[in-house]
């Protein structure tokens, strides 16, 4: 690690060897103890810029130095990166030091990550309600917390946003016993951008029911109910969005606004006058500027609105203005910083002249974004440390340097045997003795409680013990004789010898980082994803009244409640409003190619005749499908075996964390493969949600069984996806995959059936060409079947008497 620049420090000599400086050694403690001197040295000159160079951490020793300082000399700091994702992996590393629970309500939280609109500049779209929430609370957290940590990214800092006065405004901190106008609340609530509707289901949404005011903050995991005695709060629970039902009590809530803009500055004369100058100067169609304006003086958010900020106040603040005094800015690569700022400043100004070109309304970039210019001359206020990975092999006479070497991991991983197919934990563990033989405090972070058990047991069968750890202090107290685990989600791990410490990852072992899935309750207006896809006129089916005809949406006001409906029509001229939050009762009708369904009446008997003899019909497959499992459970099958530490290795390998709902499918299904009992499975999923994975360990246990496993598929291309798939799984094991398909030459399909028949193939990936004849198995253990569904009767009865 280097310090540059800034005022002189009074630091030993060794620190200072120029071109020598590399093979100087410090602990991050004594990295930690010159740094604050010198960013807290006295006698400088205020408001002066002092800028310090750090270098030679890499991977997780990053945030690791950051914790560290920040935990010792406390104060505000802004962690600049390159890109989202890079901000996104830094945020939670800093969450995993800090032991931070990342679903805690923001008033909770010290570390809190600030993206930028996900959208391209001046483009007819708006950032997702996610990005807006996550903005606006990395506001407030730098207005109202002590010592906030906030992590954002070069094209954040670009971005000029609301006046940190106005936004002081915006937000509610409450309390039971408080005192509250409800009246006044749901004025102020609307004018934050909230929707008021009748049932509470999305973020952003509230509703009013007597003394009772149901409200989803962007800031919280669930929605709140708050209930009250005359203007006196008696109680702060959170309620299940789809059950409606109270849960936990909570004492406190915080409201923040949902749009980075309110009502007031949306429709006022100023905004409109300047607005409608604005799309003069850009000769725009007066039909196009007539729908601008009349948007916004009704209130209507068109796609994009959020480019109008600069109309909606008299000027807007940069993120330099919300800094509290004392700031520290970190700048990790300040050098892909810089060419990420460059970046996004280039496409701006190209975005600008498309747009002005296609006389298309945007505001003058600079009302809206900073230059990298003004950027650093905004900036020049607030001492400022890069984080670079390398270090400095030479040094100018300005510069001076301090080097605590770190290294990364990835060369600890399982390794493939000489002469073999097989990977080996060995010399993981091996590396890992050593470790801790010599002095060092390892600690593996593993991402699930799963994982820590898989872990365990791959060690153990090593003879190397573990010690399970539940906090990063005890994961990091003095060295013992074993290895720590604990729970978290580190990015990268390191290795810092000095500090006799190393830091191991699963990505570190398994060779790829493991996926996180954030998780959460699928809200009910969630169900369906397909409102985009319907068009005017389709068909649709609602769950209660039948197949109708969708005319589009309609913004209607009912009860003195606003709100977006879909129009459908049905038989007989009558028509059903339903609303945008009852979406889930409504799906797309799907029929055969060129058929035109009959539409239903409303009130009518058609579609409850339908509903019965569907019932019917289920009934009779269900009848069905007893009396054929009642068959296989008298028949007698192959009982695999249970599986072993190869086959922990396997699943230990998974590149994603396991939802929960997929574990207990996995789980499942290797119970009932160690059953004599014949298995017969159905997996239900979404698209991405893991199927695959269900059936490559299926497969793997039946391989290591000596059984051979046909996976059949309905198209070539799925057959393609699914042979890279399980290729890229298997790799590295003594597993071989091949295809059949339309894809292969004539050679290489009687090769596959050649090998298939031997048993020199273990895993075959087909389309209907394997439910030919000549397809033989020498020794079939496991049928897996993709989309049995668009299989053909005579397919399926092939299927059968291969089952």
């Amino acid at each position: 690690m280097a310090v540059r620049g800034g005022p002189a420090l009074d630091l030993p000599f060794s620190y200072w060897r120029g071109a020598t400086m590399s093979t100087v050694g410090a602990d991050c403690e004594r990295a930690v103890r010159h740094l604050h001197e010198g960013v807290d040295a006295p006698g400088m000159a205020a408001p002066a810029r002092r800028l310090f160079r750090v270098q030679g951490l890499k991977g997780g020793a990053r945030p690791f130095f950051v914790w560290r300082f920040l935990t010792q000399h406390p104060r505000p700091a802004l962690i600049v990166l390159p890109s989202g994702k890079e901000a996104e992996a830094f945020a939670d590393d800093l969450r995993f030091f800090y032991g931070e629970d990342e679903n805690a309500p923001p008033f909770a939280r010290r570390i809190h990550y600030l993206p930028a609109w996900d959208i391209v500049p001046f483009e007819d779209l708006s950032p997702t309600a996610e990005t807006v929430a996550a903005r606006i609370e990395g506001l407030y957290h730098l207005l109202q917390t002590k010592d906030p940590i906030v992590v954002t990214t070069a094209e954040a800092l670009l971005q000029r946003v609301p006046p940190k006065a106005r936004l002081a405004e915006r937000l509610r901190y409450m309390v039971e016993g408080d005192e509250v106008d409800l009246d006044s609340l749901a004025t102020q609530l609307d004018d934050w951008g909230y929707r008021r509707v009748p049932l509470v289901e999305d973020r952003g949404d509230f509703s009013v029911r007597g003394g009772i005011l149901d409200i989803f903050p962007p800031a919280h995991p669930q929605p709140l109910r708050i209930e009250l005695l005359g203007d006196m709060i008696e109680s702060i629970r959170e309620f299940d969005p789809v059950s409606q039902r109270s849960l936990d009590a909570h004492p406190e809530f915080l409201i923040l606004p949902v749009r980075e803009f309110d009502a007031r500055g949306r429709s006022s004369r100023d905004t409109l006058r300047a607005i409608e100058a604005r799309a003069s100067d850009l000769e725009i169609a007066r039909q196009e500027r007539n729908q601008i304006l009349d948007g916004l003086t009704n209130g209507l958010l068109f796609p994009g609105v959020e480019f109008f900020l600069p109309y909606f106040y008299p000027a807007l603040d940069t993120l330099a203005a919300y800094l509290p005094a004392q700031t520290l800015v970190w700048l990790d690569g300040a050098g892909e910083v810089d060419a990420a700022l460059e970046r996004t400043w280039t496409t701006i100004e190209r975005r600008a002249s498309e747009r002005a070109a296609e006389h298309r309304f945007f505001p003058p970039a600079e009302q809206l974004y900073l230059s990298p210019t003004e950027w650093r001359a905004t900036f020049a206020d607030f001492s400022t440390i890069e984080l670079e990975p390398l270090d400095v092999l030479s040094a100018t006479e300005d510069e001076r340097h301090l080097s605590v070497h770190s290294f990364l991991t990835r060369d600890l991983k399982i390794e493939r045997i000489a002469g073999r197919k097989e990977v080996s934990f060995g010399p993981v563990a091996e590396r890992v003795r050593a470790w801790c033989a010599e002095g060092h405090r390892v600690v593996v972070v593993v991402s699930t409680v799963p994982q820590v058990e898989r872990l365990s047991r791959l060690f153990d069968n090593h003879d190397v013990t573990v010690e399970r750890v539940t906090s990063i202090a005890a994961a990091l107290a003095s060295a013992g004789a074993h290895p720590r685990l604990l729970v978290g989600h580190l990015s990268e791990g390191f290795r810092i010898p000095d500090e006799r410490l190393v830091v191991v990852t699963e990505a570190d072992i398994f060779g790829e980082a493991r996926q996180r899935r954030r998780t959460r309750k699928v809200e009910v207006s969630q169900l369906l994803k397909n409102l985009s896809e319907l068009k005017p006129e389709d068909f649709v089916v609602h769950i209660d009244h039948g197949v109708g005809r969708y005319r589009g949406l309609k913004h209607l006001r009912v009860s003195d409640l606003e709100g977006d409906y879909l129009h459908l029509d049905y038989s007989g001229g009558d028509r059903l409003y339903l609303p945008v939050d009852r979406i889930n009762l409504v799906q797309k009708y799907v029929g055969a190619d060129g058929t035109t369904p009959a539409l239903d009446k409303l009130g009518g008997t058609s579609w409850e005749k339908v509903k019965r003899k569907t019932r019917e019909s289920i009934f009779s497959m269900a009848k069905e499908l007893l009396g054929i499992y009642a068959a296989r459970e008298i028949m007698e099958g192959k009982a695999f075996s249970t599986p072993d530490p190869y086959f922990r290795e396997f699943e230990a390998a998974f590149a994603f964390e396991e939802t929960p709902d997929q574990l207990n499918a996995i789980n499942d299904v290797l119970g009932d493969m160690q059953r004599t009992k014949p298995m017969d499975r159905l997996i239900c999923g979404d698209v991405g949600y893991g199927k695959t994975e269900v059936a490559m360990r299926a497969a793997f246990l039946a391989v290591l069984d000596a059984r051979q496993v046909a996976v059949l598929v309905p198209t070539t291309v799925l057959a393609q996806q699914h042979y890279n798939t399980f290729r890229q799984r298997f790799q590295g094991h003594p597993v071989r995959v091949e295809m059949l398909s339309r894809f292969l030459s004539r050679s290489e399909i009687q090769a596959v059936v050649k090998g298939v028949a031997s048993g020199e193939v273990d895993i075959v990936i087909g389309t209907h060409r394997m439910l030919q004849k000549d397809i033989n198995f020498k020794n079939l253990g496991l049928l897996v079947v993709d989309e049995e569904h668009r299989f053909g009767v005579k397919n399926k009865e092939q299927i059968k008497q291969m089952r």
